[in-house]
């Protein structure tokens, strides 16, 4: 309760209930009045001849206290007109208490109507502040139009809102009534304690000194200053980007330096919130729009089409986990009938890994122009990134093969990566083709070597990444390399496309929600 009780007396004393409980003690012969916390007789009271002040009243008097939210709110006196009546003191005490409820009902009156009149400003507060900022995404235009609403309603001689930039340094984004340079942040300050312990920090020097550090534009404070956090509140979770600080707050037509009221404190918090709202949804639709930059650019080094070769049926897919991922496949036309295919999944999603993804990409189109084998082209590759990835603290998977599609010869080599499935036509038999070398960016020394296989018409070769087989139910379960090799047999009598797409389904119906890079590559001897 903010409201002091004896303003609620005083009111309590105006009220039709006082003058029914004066009209009753005196009809029962005695002379009542109610008396304020210094004494004095409130009027009008109809008090009869009940003394002016308690203290005039003398020894024939009787009183009791008005008790209200544990505070005395006044007093009750009564004097008798009659001999022999002794009942006084239980009349007296008995109004008295009447006169407490009453005064209570009227400071929870009085207060609700406050919190009312508080949240309806609020209310008006908040939406003028959202209609003004429809479509707003720079933070400094958010930090202004919040700073100006509350200088509105909390005046003050400056203010400024300070946000965390790179390094999480703070720097003061925009500022009102101050001069100088209030472009940096002194540390140690306020603001930084402020954010640090993600709680506000009050001053008054009219009651004592600082008792934090400050710096050069919070120790320009006349008398007061308020410091609250620009936080994101996300269920427990709170995530402080910056700070609102306002100085020596205005009273009055004459600009009175006076001290912030806890009511100051709670709405300029109330726009800090919003603030911080107002600008993680803006970085979030900017960092949006860069992921989406980012897919749009990834998507266009994949191939739009697989290439043309004289005895190849080919097709290929890459379905990120999110907007951007790690895998990719690639194909190096090398003649009418001859190809260099590359797949390859980067550890790790989001952008490292696509940026990584992308780097990988040019190193290995770049070795495969050497013409020297998947084995000298996982070695070049494997010299040029590995500084990268290890800075990254990531690694490469990859697969590489040469097909000859008129003689079905095939060269491979692959570098930790899933082994590529080989469908016989004649037999219906599925064959691992594995590999020996080790993820790129592991060690300088990947230990490769060129491998062999051949294609017969009608076999099938099926790279993928392990998106495919590691993808898990609602209920955990893997979708496993056994029931792979499964949808892949039944579908590899169709044409290329027609395993892809059976793959892509079956996979999808055992998990739909992908939380890795699902790539495959499909070519068929024809």
């Amino acid at each position: 309760m903010t409201t002091r009780v004896h303003d609620v007396a005083r009111a309590a004393g105006r009220t039709d209930a006082l003058r029914a409980l004066v009209a009753l003690a005196r009809d029962a012969g005695w002379d009542l009045g109610l008396y304020d916390t210094s004494g004095s007789l409130l009027a009008p009271t109809d008090a009869g001849d009940a003394p002016r002040s308690l203290g005039a009243a003398g020894p024939s008097i009787v009183r009791a206290p008005v008790i209200a939210l544990g505070e005395t709110a006044g007093h009750v006196a009564a004097r008798s007109r009659k001999e022999g009546t002794d009942w006084g003191q239980a009349l007296v005490d008995r109004i008295a208490s009447v006169l407490g409820d009453l005064c209570r009902q009227e400071a929870e009156l009085v207060d609700l109507a406050r919190e009312i009149a508080g949240a309806y400003e609020e209310l008006n507060l908040f939406y003028d502040l959202t209609t003004a900022l429809a479509g707003a995404r720079e933070p400094e235009v958010v930090c202004a139009a919040v700073l100006e609403r509350a200088l509105r309603v909390c005046p003050s001689r400056a203010s400024r809102i300070v946000l965390r930039g790179e390094r999480d340094v703070l720097r003061t984004t925009v500022w009102r009534g101050a001069e100088g340079d209030v472009t940096t942040v002194g540390e140690p300050s306020a603001a930084s304690r402020c954010v640090a312990l993600r709680a506000s920090y009050l001053l008054d020097r009219a009651t004592g000194a600082a008792d934090t550090e400050l710096d050069a534009w919070e120790a320009a404070a006349e008398r007061s200053l308020a410091v609250v956090p620009v936080r994101v509140l996300s269920g427990d979770d709170v995530h402080v980007i910056g700070a609102l600080q306002l100085r020596d707050h205005l009273e009055g037509d004459g600009g009175c330096v006076v001290p912030f009221a806890s009511g100051d404190v709670k709405l300029a918090q109330a726009l800090a919130d919003q603030a911080a709202l107002l600008i993680e949804n803006s970085r979030l639709a900017a960092y949006e729009r860069e992921l989406q930059l980012a897919c749009q650019i990834q998507e266009s080094l994949l191939p739009a089409a697989p290439p043309t070769v004289e005895g190849l049926d080919i097709a290929a897919a890459c379905l990120p986990a999110h907007n951007v991922g790690g895998d990719y496949f690639d194909f190096l036309p090398l003649g009418v009938d001859e190809v260099e295919v590359v797949i390859a999944d980067v550890s790790g999603h989001h952008l490292a890994a696509a940026l990584l993804q992308t780097a990988a990409r040019a190193t290995f189109r770049a070795a495969a122009l050497r013409g020297e084998g998947p084995a000298r082209t996982l070695e070049i590759g494997n010299h040029a990134l590995m500084d990268d990835l290890g800075r990254a603290d990531h690694f490469l998977t990859v697969w590489i093969a040469r097909i000859d599609a008129f003689g079905g010869d095939i060269v491979y080599e692959g570098a930790g990566h899933p082994a590529t499935l080989l469908f016989r036509a004649a037999t219906g038999c599925i064959e691992e083709l594995e590999s020996g070398g080790l993820p790129v960016g592991v060690l300088h020394r990947g230990g490769y070597r060129d491998r062999k296989a051949h294609l017969e018409v009608g076999d099938t070769l099926l790279l993928h990444t392990d998106g495919l087989f590691e993808a898990r139910s609602g209920d955990g379960e893997l979708f496993g390399e056994e029931r792979l090799k499964a949808v892949f047999g039944a579908a590899a009598q169709g044409s290329a496309r027609d395993v892809v797409d059976a793959i892509l389904a079956a996979v999808e119906r055992h998990a739909e929600r992908t939380s890795d890079d699902r790539t495959l590559v499909v070519l068929k001897r024809t």
